[in-house]
């Protein structure tokens, strides 16, 4: 079992840190953990299990990018999340044109 975690904290709080002392013991348990930055690891861990591995997401790809509240709205009721028209169901494609969801995921 590998445990990966991209969320960290630069300067972590208490909260942060009553949250760790809860997860140690089953991440402790993974073969290896898996950082996004090797402030993130966390004291309590066996060094010789940490990785440090950039996050392998595109903060460019549609689905990460700013969107405002109609489009919000009319994609979530195209998907069949909320209730209301999706009229503004749109977003912008990474070559920069407009696409429109048609119809709630099957």
């Amino acid at each position: 079992m590998v445990w990966r975690c991209h969320v960290g904290l630069d300067t972590p709080n208490a909260i942060a840190r009553d949250t760790w002392r809860f997860l140690l013991s089953y991440v402790r348990a993974a073969r290896l953990q898996i950082f996004s930055r090797q402030v993130f690891a966390w004291e309590g861990l066996d060094t010789e299990h940490i990785r440090i591995v950039a996050p392998s997401i595109d903060p460019f790809s549609p689905k990460n990018c700013e969107m405002d509240v109609a489009s919000v709205q009319g994609v979530l009721a195209a998907a069949g999340v909320v209730a209301g028209p999706a009229a503004d169901a749109t977003y912008t494609r990474l070559d920069g044109s407009q696409a429109r969801i048609e119809h709630a995921p099957r």
